[in-house]
């Protein structure tokens, strides 16, 4: 395990979005690049989908309600957890996980 740098100061990048560092299973740089990137792009359309699916889930009418309202919202759940399996896999990798809503629209496929 690598002990903690603790000379970073606050805010200061210790890797940004598009880094990739050596990485435990010794994935070539330019290979895990590419996956790093194709799962950044995943992971950021998991949270757009998230998004619709909260938005649908507030905004739904009618008989049905309470049963879609709860459908939407258990979708949603599921969503927000294989991102967190995405961006685990990231960092793995020793990639950074893509996490900001600007960065999010700008490389999601949905």
């Amino acid at each position: 395990m690598t002990p903690i740098d603790t000379n970073v100061r606050i805010g200061e990048l210790k890797q940004g979005i598009d880094q990739v560092v050596e990485n435990p299973i010794g994935l070539a740089l330019d290979k895990t690049r590419q996956v790093v990137r194709a799962l950044n792009a995943d992971l950021a359309s998991e949270y757009v989908l998230y998004h619709q699916y909260k938005k649908h889930h507030w905004l739904v009418e009618g008989a049905e309600y309470w049963q879609i309202h709860k459908l939407l919202d258990e979708h949603a759940g599921q969503v927000l957890t294989y991102a967190d399996m995405l961006a685990e896999r990231i960092t793995a990798l020793s990639g950074v996980p893509i996490s900001g809503p600007a960065e999010q629209e700008r490389d999601a496929y949905i």
